[in-house]
């Protein structure tokens, strides 16, 4: 009787424990926490098994997830996961918001309250916690716990690449010297589940300062400059919002800007000139530091891409930022004091004229402006068997354009079709050699390089047998429009080249580890487009 009583108290002690927490894995640089974070870990995790379209694909970690948690494909979790996407659109950076929110698993508490655009987002408070109820569930049942442990290593490695990447340089400091301010906590956290996708969140701490979290996606592999600007950008917000909330009267005094780019920043979810001003003063705090961390050249780099993203106004606020940064220097003023002096001259500033948005400008990434596109694979290699490789890998990239996009058609056609079919409406993606993809060896006369007997003849020559090489060009049926060449010196090295960070530059150079050998910009205004030397 005895051992009976002693074994139902062990287990009514055993009930009575508190669910286990897991801890982030964690490092710093500086005053910049970094970590990998099991509860984005999780969502990462749950998203992936329904299907979510802004998760990681096909990468080996993203494939085992995949593997392992397959026995919760049908689970409560996933099932909410869906129906919150396709009933509200709950996505993007709404889901890892309402996540930070909770404790870890797998307890799963609400610490912090849902802000009131997570509960709009989700279809109301009552859908969030059943989503979290279920969360936690899937947590308990899936040997989550065990399988975050088990990646352990793999998450320490991601950090490493980080503290590696960094060099030294410390982006808390030149956030703090530059507004003479300081949040109460930076928080950067790692998801290599989270596609492609970066979010800065921020939650108000008990000092009516802030916590920042900028959510990062990737595993490590990091190119500085972009890395360094993700990261201020979001910093930035958090320091400039909150002070164009503040003086909302005098932002609108300037509201007449918004009208020339009303339409074209409407179609990048920026609908009104709050959240325009935003990005642009951002964006131009952002340049300010680039060229504070890694020069004049790459400052002025800065100002060109974001321009030509269309924030036009950027170079007014440059100069304004300029003098605030005297002042600052000389007598001690701080961003927070200055700031109605640059509202007042944005006041008194004229909007742009002539503001073409249908014209392609010559950043990659502007290509995907235009409605439609045509991804071009290659025909004219003997090694048939590596050209249905190239195949199936543009079929690939044109689902995640489909899925990641508004874009409205997405066509994956060979290059001989491409030359018979009229293609003046879209922007055109075009895979392999020169030689191997016809479409791109018709027009290569026009092209401003040129690949022959193994080298690249660019803003210099180039004859790394490795080399990779991502362009922007004008459609060759529509200079309205553009054409992306992902090309390289053979066909084996086409496969994956999406995986390069690019976009914000006219070309990036690079060779097979992904060491980067050149990349800028065009002159546009010459017919044929020049590299800028």
């Amino acid at each position: 009787m005895k051992k009976i009583i002693l074994l139902l108290v062990l287990l009514l002690f055993c009930f009575s424990l508190p669910a286990k927490k897991l801890e982030p894995v964690r490092t710093s640089v500086g005053k910049l926490n970094v970590s990998v974070d099991p509860r984005t870990e999780l969502l990462g995790v749950i998203q992936i098994m329904a299907d979510y379209p802004l998760v990681t694909k096909n990468s080996p970690y993203s494939n085992e997830v995949k593997a392992y948690f397959e026995p919760m494909k049908d689970s409560k979790a996933v099932e909410v996961t869906r129906m919150l996407l396709q009933e509200y659109g709950f996505s993007y950076d709404a889901p890892v918001d309402f996540i930070l929110r909770l404790s870890q698993p797998l307890q799963l508490k609400r610490i912090v309250p849902y802000s009131e655009d997570v509960k709009n987002r989700a279809g109301g408070e009552a859908n969030l916690s059943v989503y979290r109820d279920a969360i936690r569930d899937f947590a308990k049942k899936s040997g989550f716990e065990h399988f975050y442990v088990s990646k352990k290593e793999f998450y320490e490695r991601i950090l490493a690449s980080v503290r590696e990447m960094f060099q030294g340089r410390d982006l808390v400091k030149t956030v703090e010297e530059y507004y003479k301010d300081s949040c109460n906590s930076y928080n950067m956290i790692i998801c290599p589940l989270n596609g492609n996708n970066n979010y800065g969140l921020r939650f108000k701490s008990s000092n009516d300062k802030y916590d920042l979290y900028p959510v990062i996606c990737g595993e490590g592999k990091y190119r500085e400059r972009f890395f360094d600007n993700v990261i201020l950008h979001e910093f930035n917000h958090s320091f400039v919002n909150p002070l164009t909330e503040k003086y909302r009267d005098k932002v609108e005094l300037s509201k007449k800007l918004f009208e020339p780019i009303r339409e074209f920043m409407t179609s990048k979810a920026y609908g009104e000139w709050k959240i325009t001003l935003d990005e642009h003063i951002v964006r131009a705090v952002t340049a300010r530091m680039m060229e504070m961390l890694f020069g004049k050249q790459v400052g002025a780099e800065w100002v060109i891409y974001e321009k030509k993203q269309g924030f036009v106004y950027i170079e007014p606020i440059i100069e304004s930022l300029k003098r605030f940064e005297s002042l600052r220097d000389s007598d001690g003023v701080t961003f927070a004091e200055y700031f109605p002096n640059l509202l007042s001259m944005l006041a008194d500033l004229n909007p742009v004229n002539n503001f073409d948005t249908a014209a392609f400008n010559g950043i990659i990434d502007r290509v995907f402006n235009t409605g439609k596109i045509a991804v071009v694979y290659p025909t004219a290699d003997c090694n048939q068997e590596l050209i249905y490789k190239i195949k199936q890998y543009t079929a690939y990239v044109a689902d995640f354009i489909k899925q990641k996009s508004t874009i409205k058609e997405c066509v994956v056609i060979s290059d001989s079709v491409a030359l018979s079919k009229p293609l003046d409406e879209y922007g055109i993606l075009c895979y392999g050699t020169i030689e191997s993809n016809l479409f791109l060896s018709h027009y290569k006369e026009t092209f401003p390089f040129q690949i022959k007997n193994g080298e690249l003849f660019a803003d210099k020559k180039y004859n790394d047998p490795s080399l990779r090489f991502i362009t922007c060009l004008p459609n060759p049926q529509n200079n309205k429009n553009g054409m992306i060449v992902y090309t390289a010196f053979k066909n084996d090295n086409i496969l994956d080249i999406n995986s390069y960070s690019h976009g914000s530059y006219s070309y990036h150079i690079f060779s097979g580890n992904r060491t980067v050998l050149s990349e800028g910009f065009y002159d546009t205004k010459s017919v044929p487009w020049k590299f800028i030397k």
